[in-house]
């Protein structure tokens, strides 16, 4: 799968033109693979991440979840989808649906699907009743983990359920439930102290200045520490908006490297300009 931009936004996809359909977890694989093409491979997953084995959720990544994790429900979805559009254009579909959300946001939706996963698993609730998930059991998962999570993971957690039910074309019981309302209002309440952060003096443009003082700025390596640093404060964005978690994340189609080098830009008199390292 290679997708490449035009003035139309054009995505090409490798579908082979023959009569045999695609399998349809196959057409969702193909929609989170990679562009470079490359595969990772999962971690084994840790004692307190185990789930009853189900060909409904495959061991995959936890950024891949959302979309390869299925139900009945979610199966019958895409079916109607394959009766009513081609190949191309249902992979498409799901395609873009990956660009919408960044691979971190995906992943703590991950987590979040894993830990229902886990609940339902200990109740013996049935696939099918998983998804549309009721609002009851929406608020009983959340009341399950009260007192040991904060409010944003569970606000989290159910951004990424009502996420996975988008994918899956599945009713979301979740955005007016006066129940679930409640219930995270309470759960806020229970937050342990633990995990509250407590606030921190902000960033100034004293503090900025500080931190260039005590910099090499002959050192590139110091030099882009404060590039990023000034970036972020004249921006207002974040430190994760800026930065690569690990060189394994590295993906040239968002991240700034120098073999973009030099830049060339155009101004109002048609004179170009050239960047240089």
């Amino acid at each position: 799968m290679e997708p490449t931009p035009n003035s139309e936004l054009e995505l090409v996809f490798d579908i082979p033109d023959n009569p045999l359909r695609l399998d349809s977890i196959k057409i969702r694989e193909a929609a989170v693979m990679r562009p470079d093409g490359r595969v990772r491979i999962p971690r084994k997953p840790r004692k307190d991440a185990s789930i009853t084995p189900s060909t409904h959720r495959p061991h995959i990544l936890a950024s891949d979840r959302v979309f390869l994790w299925t139900t009945p429900h979610g199966f019958d979805h895409q079916h109607e989808l394959e009766q009513l559009f081609p190949e191309s254009d249902i992979l498409k579909m799901f395609f873009i649906l990956t660009q919408s959300l960044d691979e971190s946001t995906r992943s703590n939706y991950g987590a979040g699907l894993l830990r229902f996963t886990q609940y339902c698993d200990k109740l013996h609730i049935p696939e099918t009743q998983c998804m549309p998930a009721s609002n009851a059991l929406l608020s009983a998962f959340i009341a399950a983990s009260a007192g040991s999570i904060s409010d944003s993971t569970a606000s989290n957690w159910l951004a990424g359920l009502h996420f996975w039910h988008i994918v899956n074309g599945a009713q979301w019981h979740g955005t007016d439930s006066p129940l679930l309302h409640h219930m995270k209002r309470g759960l806020t309440r229970l937050v342990p102290p633990n995990l509250k952060r407590a606030q921190r003096p902000p960033v100034t443009l004293d503090t900025l200045v500080q931190l260039g003082q005590g910099l090499n700025l002959s050192n590139s390596f110091d030099v882009a520490i404060f590039a990023i640093a000034c970036v972020s404060f004249w921006s207002c964005c974040r430190l994760g908006e800026l930065l690569i978690p690990s060189p394994n994340t590295f993906d040239a189609i968002k991240h700034v490297s120098r073999s973009i080098l030099p830049i060339i830009t155009h101004n109002s008199h048609n004179q170009t300009a050239h960047g240089h390292q």
